[in-house]
């Protein structure tokens, strides 16, 4: 008789990735998401439609955050567009590489949108994602508009 428990081969759902942070995991998923949506132009749950039965073991809470950055990258879509055209003109977003748009527009929503996950936190994984997946030269600017976005988010936080 098979066995349908999680760890069984047979079984129909995949086991999480191992070695990997959840939330790590979680913010890999929405950037690639963010990308095929790009590229495709797909709106999100199109995009995760496909994408998580291929690429799903990453548990269930890296799914949640990733599901969660998903719905505030679209929410906060103009607050988004308009932080990025303020704090970095001479790049505008629809000039940018679809994978540097989608670091910067998953890593904006975050900042925005998370205000209890730490400002630190989100620069230090963006900065590490974009080493995997930026261009060499987006390090530099993403540091630098999280950096402030950030350092506004503080000033607000006080008053």
């Amino acid at each position: 008789m098979k066995s349908s428990a999680p760890d069984s081969p047979t079984s129909s759902k995949k086991p999480p990735v191992r070695g990997k942070d959840p939330r790590r995991q979680g913010r890999e998923a929405a950037l690639q998401i963010l990308y095929a949506m790009d590229l495709n132009g797909e709106t999100a749950e199109q995009a995760a439609a496909w994408y998580w039965p291929l690429h799903g073991a990453i548990g269930a809470e890296g799914q949640r955050l990733a599901q969660r950055l998903l719905s505030q990258t679209e929410a906060l879509s103009d607050e988004i567009a308009l932080t990025a055209a303020t704090l970095c003109p001479q790049y505008p977003l629809e000039r940018m590489a679809p994978i540097d748009r989608a670091l910067l527009r998953l890593s904006l929503a975050e900042m925005l949108g998370q205000p209890k996950t730490p400002g630190p936190v989100i620069i230090q994984e963006t900065i590490r994602m974009s080493d995997h997946y930026a261009r060499p030269e987006m390090k530099k600017l993403l540091n630098a508009v999280l950096d402030a976005v950030y350092k506004e988010r503080q000033k607000k936080a006080r008053e």
